[in-house]
Order: structure tokens, then C-alpha cells, then sequence
């Protein structure tokens, strides 16, 4: 060790040779590791009891405290979003609830003061209070379903937005709390027009062609909420969409293989139309195809805010508004 001779001792150890002077350190230093790995052994004794007694202070107990921490926080944060965009869609719905009520209150008041009023009457009052008390409780545009999350057994709450049909005219029915749409009857026009009016932002929807007929003619598009509905939305001013005979709809006019449009509808098709307000463009693509097809509004002639259309001619053809 320290290169003086003679050497005379050599650890089995460490394979070294001391003099008689440090051998005697070379033993103190030995002690001294020897007391550290005392220490260590006594203090990881310690930590198994702690650990063993106190779980709660073990790291990964830690580690899954966090997680449940955040997750917690997690939940409660999009429950505040879910309640929110709840209140927002809702008083959408209880403005035009309040509008029905006060018209039926007028009505009533009339009625009551005039004592001008028969069965008929009567049953149209109660058959309008029934459909807003039920719809009050669970609106027709709104759902609530469980869906996928972050994490697979925490069940994120999503909340479904959609639009429903309420006006018609020509040969359709609004079936299915405004979820459906069938033409009625023998061959014949009939339009429908969304509940909802949009004027900015993006609005995804989807359909499926629940029946088609061999001959394929049905309008999938949009118009202005300023235009009278008519059976015939093809020839109505301000009406944009595309035609399942391959053609487009442009204010209210045909035009054949518009932007080289081919219509490849089939029954049991899921449709998509895109209506983005900002760009003032619809695009309506085929889910199954993937073919997209886009056309600009001008604003012009086809005025916000705007409407959801669509029409169909042939007897028993449906179309089905889908949650977004």
C-alpha cells in the first residue's frame, strides 16, 4: 500500500500487502464499512415495518393516490362541461317552450273569457300542453350516453346534441320524435326542415337511407329559414343540396354532374352533411364510399340563418337523422 518493504500481511480481500503500519488502518477502514452496512440494514428493516404497517406511505400507494386524484378531478371537470353544454342546448328548447306557452295562454284566456270553445279545442290544448310537459322532461335534442374514456373502466358522460324535424309538406310523415322521416302514400314530393337554424360555427349531422327505391331520388341539403317550406324543395329559392339522380340543387335549379357529382346512395348508406356557417360551404360524403362532395352558398341568395332540407318522391322511401 504504501510501497515500503518488506510488506507483511496480505489481505484475502481486496488482494493487497501492508506493512505493520497499515494493516492496523486497513482493518479501522473495514470497521468503518462495516458499521455503514449495520446502519443500512437496520434502516431497511425499518422501512419494511413502516411500509408493512403504514401502506399508505408506500411510494406506489402514493402513486395510485395521485391517480385517483386525477382522475376524480378529471371526471368532475367534464361533468361541469356535460352540465353546461346541458343548459346551454336546454334553454335553446325552453325558449321556444315558453313561446308555445304563451300562445296557449293567450288561447285559454280567450276561450275562458269568450266561452267560445268545444271538444275539438279542448283536445288540441291538452294534445300540445302533453307533447311540451313530456319533452320538457326529456327534451327530444338532447341524450345522455356512456361512452369511452382515458381510461377504460372510468365511463366518461357524453352528451349528445342533435336536431329533429318539425315542418313538413307533400307526401312525408315526421315520425320517431322527429327522427324519421317515410314517404306517405303513392309517388309524390315531400320536404322536411330541421327544428334547428344555423347562422356560424361548424354542424356535423348524419343519415342513413333506411329505404331507397330502385329509381333513387331523394335531396339531402339546406336552405334559408326566411323561404316558405314547399313539397317541391328542388325548385325552391335559396335551396342548395344534391340529388340523388346526379344532380345539384343551386338556389332552387337543377344542374346535371355538377363539379362531375355522381350520386352513389344505396339503401342502408350512412350520409354526412357538413355545414360550415363560417366558410358559407356544405359537403355531404358518403361514410361507406368515403366520396365528398363540397359546394359554396353564396349568402346572397341563400341568407342565414339556415336550415336543414330534405325531400323525397317514391312511396316509402325513409331517411333517419342520426345522433351526432
Amino acid at each position: 500500500m504504501c510501497g515500503k518493504v518488506p510488506s507483511l500481511s496480505f489481505c484475502v480481500g481486496c488482494e493487497r500487502v501492508f506493512c505493520t503500519e497499515h494493516v492496523e488502518q486497513h482493518r479501522l477502514d473495514l470497521s468503518s464499512l462495516l458499521d455503514r452496512t449495520i446502519l443500512e440494514h437496520d434502516q431497511c428493516k425499518q422501512k419494511i415495518i413502516q411500509y408493512t404497517e403504514e401502506s399508505k406511505s408506500h411510494p406506489l400507494m402514493k402513486q395510485i393516490d395521485e391517480w385517483e386524484k386525477q382522475s376524480i378531478e378529471k371526471i368532475q371537470q367534464v361533468a361541469v362541461d356535460a352540465r353546461k353544454q346541458v343548459l346551454r342546448t336546454f334553454g335553446l328548447f325552453a325558449s321556444d317552450a315558453i313561446t308555445i306557452m304563451k300562445t296557449l295562454t293567450e288561447e285559454l284566456t280567450k276561450a275562458q273569457d269568450n266561452d267560445n270553445f268545444f271538444e275539438k279545442d279542448l283536445r288540441q290544448w291538452m294534445d300540445r300542453l302533453t307533447k311540451v310537459k313530456k319533452e320538457l322532461d326529456k327534451p327530444p335534442t338532447i341524450s345522455i350516453r356512456k361512452g369511452g374514456s382515458d381510461v377504460p373502466f372510468i365511463s366518461k358522460i357524453i352528451i349528445n346534441v342533435s336536431d329533429i324535424f318539425d315542418k313538413s309538406a307533400g307526401r312525408i310523415a315526421i315520425k320517431d320524435e322527429g327522427k324519421l322521416i317515410v314517404n306517405i302514400g303513392s309517388n309524390g314530393y315531400g320536404t322536411v326542415r330541421s327544428k334547428g337554424e344555423y347562422s356560424t360555427g361548424k354542424h356535423r349531422f348524419r343519415f342513413k337511407i333506411e329505404h331507397s327505391s330502385t329509381h333513387k331520388w331523394n335531396l339531402i341539403g339546406i336552405v334559408s329559414k326566411t323561404t316558405p317550406i314547399q313539397a317541391t324543395a328542388y325548385n325552391t329559392l335559396t335551396s342548395f343540396g344534391w340529388i340523388a339522380n346526379n344532380f345539384v340543387c343551386l338556389n332552387g335549379k337543377l344542374f346535371a354532374n355538377h363539379n362531375g357529382y355522381k350520386s352513389d346512395i344505396e339503401k342502408n348508406d350512412i350520409i354526412e352533411l357538413l355545414i360550415d356557417c363560417n366558410k358559407q360551404t356544405i359537403r355531404l360524403t358518403n361514410e361507406r364510399t368515403h366520396n365528398a362532395h363540397e359546394l359554396t352558398v353564396d349568402t346572397a341568395l341563400c341568407p342565414f340563418p339556415w336550415q336543414i332540407q330534405l325531400s323525397l318522391y317514391y312511396s316509402k322511401d325513409c331517411i333517419r337523422l342520426l345522433w351526432r
